[in-house]
């Protein structure tokens, strides 16, 4: 038994001896699969730029080629992909796992329309991050240094024809952003960061009931329009949505809509919306208003252009030339505060040296952008009420509300006053001993503060030794908290 079992040992050894032996002179990247527990582990070569499962692949163009419907495609190092990606019909997963995808579709003068990625007829395009830094990304670029000049075609950095998509940030010479439901497909698209595009910032394409809802986490910036909706669809129930976290910067108009047909739009901008000076910062171009189930809606948070009432709900008069076009639709904008004013003074405005400052009865007024006005509470002033006037004179109180301020001025007259007895620490003859009057007493000790009558001298002269010092101080500060 026990030579059987030296021997069983042996036969190990020597066995693991070989496979050890083996294992090294397999080259690293080329190693041939391993059976474990029945299941083949194929080894991710070390040149790998991306993966979908345990399959490595050494460029996006063969990972995309074997993709299948639901596949991840996870990336081990960041990528610079100068081609096209189109989703058709299946469900495609980017794991950017802390790397950054590139995809770029470069300058053609030849194509009449490229996009850096397409999904259409139900595709979706999800985006992840299982890296513990969660800050990969993917990015869609079309054209060339985002210039678009009119001509070789129109390029878009995301184009989505029914299905939905995820992606960082898009970029397209011609639109950042392309959305068409003329298949009768619902469209979602989310961009985590920023849209570009010269043409559009974003275009949405109306040719059907199916619903579309955007969500811009950042801003969308366009040489031209912030946002486009055109086409017509039929009518419906359903909210079409874009929803812009950020602000819309565009050097024309801000928001067009250029669509007819029973449908219902909605834009919300969180931030601001500029547009050009000549342009109109929401523009409808056309419409038609016997139809009352076609309604464009904007929801602005602050912008330099005009409000309409929220008690004037889908109507709309646009001023084109000497011509007036009606439309179905209504803008609902937070104006910008550009001043506040003193409507109303406060009930007092003379006052003699000592005493407090009573704001009651102040009005404040807000004035904004459009012409309105309203009143505001939230104020602060300068000095606050019931600080003590201690200056003879006419003296200014600043009002301040967010970035505005506005100004009034009261009267401090410099009467004899009436003052307590010597050495009692009653300033100004209220019977009381404050820590207000030490505070006073202290800025004189200390070369400021008011001026001092006679008597005001004596009461506050807590030791009587002709001279006040901090030793008054101290004395008044004790009175004044009853020891």
């Amino acid at each position: 038994m026990v030579l059987v079992a030296r021997s069983v040992k042996r036969s190990l050894a020597v066995v693991v001896s070989l496979l050890v032996m083996v294992s090294l002179m397999i080259p690293v990247g080329v190693m041939s699969s391993v059976k474990a527990y029945g299941q083949t582990v194929l080894p991710v070569p070390l040149d790998s730029v991306c993966s979908i499962g345990d399959q490595g692949y050494t460029n996006l163009e063969d990972a995309l080629s074997a993709a299948k419907d639901g596949d991840t495609i996870k990336l081990l190092a960041d990528i610079d992909y100068n081609k096209s990606i189109t989703v058709d019909g299946m469900t495609l997963t980017f794991d950017t796992n802390g790397h950054v995808l590139n995809v770029n579709d470069p300058f053609d003068p030849d194509a009449f329309f490229s996009y850096a990625m397409m999904v259409k007829d139900n595709g979706c395009v999800n985006l992840e991050d299982t890296s513990v830094a969660g800050n990969g990304q993917l990015n869609v670029t079309a054209g060339e240094d985002g210039y678009y000049d009119g001509v070789g075609g129109y390029y878009y950095g995301l184009a989505v024809f029914g299905g939905s998509a995820t992606v960082t940030n898009a970029s397209g010479t011609c639109d950042g952003v392309l959305i068409n439901n003329s298949d009768g497909n619902p469209c979602t698209v989310t961009v985590l960061g920023d849209v570009t595009g010269y043409s559009e910032g974003i275009l949405f394409e109306q040719g059907s009931f199916a619903l579309v809802t955007v969500t811009v986490n950042g801003n969308v910036t366009s040489q031209h329009v912030g946002i486009k909706i055109s086409g017509s669809a039929i009518p419906t129930d359903l909210m079409n949505s874009i929803t812009i976290m950020g602000s819309v910067i565009a050097s024309a108009e801000g928001v067009v809509f250029d669509n007819i047909g029973g449908t219902f739009n909605f834009v919300v901008v969180n931030g601001t919306v500029s547009h050009a000076a000549n342009c109109a910062l929401v523009k409808f171009i056309t419409g038609d208003p016997s139809d009352p189930e076609t309604y464009n809606v904007v929801l602005m948070n602050e912008s330099d252009g005009q409000r309409v009432s929220d008690a004037e709900p889908f109507t709309r008069l646009y001023q084109q030339g000497t011509a007036q076009l009606k439309v179905k639709g209504i803008i609902v904008v937070h104006p910008d505060l550009t001043g506040i004013e003193v409507s109303t003074p406060p009930t007092k405005t003379e006052y003699n040296v000592g005493d407090t400052l009573d704001l009651s009865g102040m009005e404040i007024t807000a004035q904004y952008s459009d012409g309105s006005s309203q009143a505001v509470t939230d104020f602060t002033t300068d000095p606050v009420a019931g600080t003590t006037l201690i200056d003879a004179g006419t003296q200014s109180v600043q009002v301040s509300y967010q970035d505005m301020t506005a100004s009034f001025p009261i009267t401090v007259d410099a009467v004899e006053p009436v003052t307590g007895a010597p050495g009692s620490g009653d300033l100004f003859g209220t019977g009381q001993v404050t820590m207000d009057v030490a505070m006073i007493v202290a800025q004189i000790v200390t070369g400021g503060g008011m001026e001092l009558t006679p008597a005001q001298f004596a009461a506050v002269d807590m030791d009587g030794d002709g001279i006040l010092t901090m030793n008054d101080v101290m004395l008044i500060m004790q009175k004044a908290a009853g020891l």
